[in-house]
């Protein structure tokens, strides 16, 4: 297993993963477990919609990884 991406201040509550047809993963994260909890304050930034760019466009290695979609 391998990670993609870590940051413990921006990848809180991964809501969602998508991949593209250029390689590109899209990630929505949320605080949304701090809403629950009524910790959330007016000065966090609760939703963001990251991107990673691949190194190459290529899913050689992804379809070799029995993945599929």
């Amino acid at each position: 297993m391998q990670f993609l991406a870590r940051d413990p201040v921006n990848l809180q509550f991964t809501a969602d993963l998508r991949w593209k047809e250029d390689g590109s993963l899209w990630i929505l994260t949320t605080r949304f477990h701090k809403f629950f909890k009524r910790s959330v304050t007016p000065n966090e930034v609760n939703l963001r919609i990251l991107r990673i760019a691949p190194s190459r466009p290529s899913y050689s290695n992804f379809l070799n990884n029995n993945f599929y979609f």
